[in-house]
């Protein structure tokens, strides 16, 4: 009953009391760089927070493993990864909630596909920062730790990842049609 008791106040203590969701341009709060998360990454299993991310571009993938739009772009978003020296850090991040992912599902789902990028799963802190209903969903964060966009699919190009990495810091806006 102790150890239950033990247990229950660490995992309290690796949840923010709340949580606000961010919009483009809102400065990403302290506690989204010290949160741990369940990562998976090169057949390993870690615990570990996002802070040895700041400073890059961030883009963080929210997926599911039932979502074949979501698997199609994996191969193109770790090459985007390779191509830019260390500049950009694609995570992708797999949601307990709306998914229907177990992690069970997750690691199984990894035996047959090695992801080199980071995946996030059991994830209800990222999915509450930025709510969404749609996957794939994409989470631009800049260098400065700021929210940059919110997009779907279609914005994740080499070249906003180029311009996002360069000194223009920007992703240009969508022509209308």
């Amino acid at each position: 009953m102790a150890m239950l008791c033990v247990n229950s106040l660490v995992n309290a203590q690796d949840k923010p009391a709340t949580i606000t969701p961010l919009k483009v341009g809102d400065k990403l709060p302290e506690s989204f760089w010290q949160q741990n998360h369940t990562i998976y990454q090169d057949g390993q299993n870690t615990r570990q927070t996002l802070a040895q991310y700041k400073g890059k571009l961030i883009i963080l993938d929210f997926w599911a493993t039932w979502c074949s739009a979501c698997i199609s772009h994996f191969d193109f978003l770790d090459s985007l990864s390779n191509l830019n020296d260390g500049k950009i850090k694609i995570i992708q991040v797999n949601s307990i909630v709306g998914t229907g992912d177990t992690e069970s599902r997750i690691l199984s789902f990894f035996k047959d596909r090695p992801l080199s990028t980071p995946c996030i799963y059991q994830d209800t802190i990222l999915k509450a920062m930025f709510p969404h209903t749609l996957i794939p969903h994409y989470v631009w964060i800049n260098r400065r730790g700021q929210v940059e966009a919110i997009t779907s699919s279609l914005m994740v190009t080499a070249e906003n990842v180029k311009n996002l990495t360069s000194d223009r810091d920007e992703i240009p806006k969508r022509k209308k049609n």
